[in-house]
């Protein structure tokens, strides 16, 4: 197609590009909430299999499944905007892995330190840990991949590829 565009229609089309790289941008992939409830999950779930108890456990086993499904449902359906991984790039794979890693770590540490120790419950202590590592540590991820995928859409009107 050899069709001359009108540049003011252009400009309309690059104002709508950037406009949507915003909302994308703008848009928290995982809100505030869903760390706080997926650290709870993991603790009534931990307690409950540490407890030993069989009735506890038959009861903590389907919270934690259908709790854990709600969250992530309730995350994917609410979602307004779906991130391209370009927006992301290696920056914001790297804070993602970084952040994975120091929650295993404080989670492991936890647990086994503990565990040596002698104490009863380890594994619920160390997901107790992990648990604040998401509660305070996710939305700081969520503000930094906002930041990484802002820089990263004002490099380009068509997002970087």
């Amino acid at each position: 197609m050899t069709e001359y565009v009108q540049p003011a229609e252009a400009q309309r089309a690059l104002d709508e590009i950037r406009s949507r790289q915003r909302q994308v941008v703008a848009a928290t992939p995982i809100p505030a909430w869903f760390w706080a409830a997926t650290a709870g999950l993991m603790v009534t779930f931990t307690a409950g299999i540490e407890s030993r108890r069989p009735a506890l456990i038959a009861i903590v086993v389907p919270v934690f499944a259908i709790g854990l499904a709600a969250t992530v449902l309730g995350v994917v359906l609410k979602s307004r905007a779906q991130v391209r991984g370009y927006y992301l790039g290696r920056p914001g794979a790297l804070a993602i892995a970084g952040f994975v890693l120091v929650a295993v770590i404080v989670g492991l540490g936890t647990g086994f330190g503990l565990a040596l120790a002698g104490f009863d419950w380890p594994a619920t202590a160390g997901n107790a840990a992990t648990g604040l590592v998401l509660i305070v540590g996710g939305p700081l991820l969520m503000r930094r991949l906002r930041r990484i995928m802002a820089e990263r859409a004002a490099r380009s009107p068509q997002g970087p590829r």
